[in-house]
């Protein structure tokens, strides 16, 4: 058995994911930036402190930004 680290709940040795919380457990994921293993859970790989994944901001731009990622632009008179 084997223990979520995000929901402790307790897990068949073969689980990959947390049923109960979704939490990815497989060891077999690897940092993007340097390829060392990835610690299940992290959020920032222990080699070399770059993010796992990207954070869900760098991923959709904000809510009500202009193009070009300036929030506002559009507001502004020349």
């Amino acid at each position: 058995m084997q223990t979520c680290p995000n929901c402790s709940k307790k897990l068949p040795d073969n689980a990959k994911f947390c049923d109960a919380c979704g939490t990815r457990l497989s060891i077999d994921a690897a940092c993007p930036a340097c390829g060392a293993p990835a610690v299940p859970g992290a959020a920032f790989c222990e080699q070399c402190g770059k993010p796992l994944e990207p954070s869900p901001a760098a991923k959709a731009p904000a809510e009500g930004a202009a193009p070009g990622g300036r929030a506002g632009a559009s507001l502004l008179r020349p």
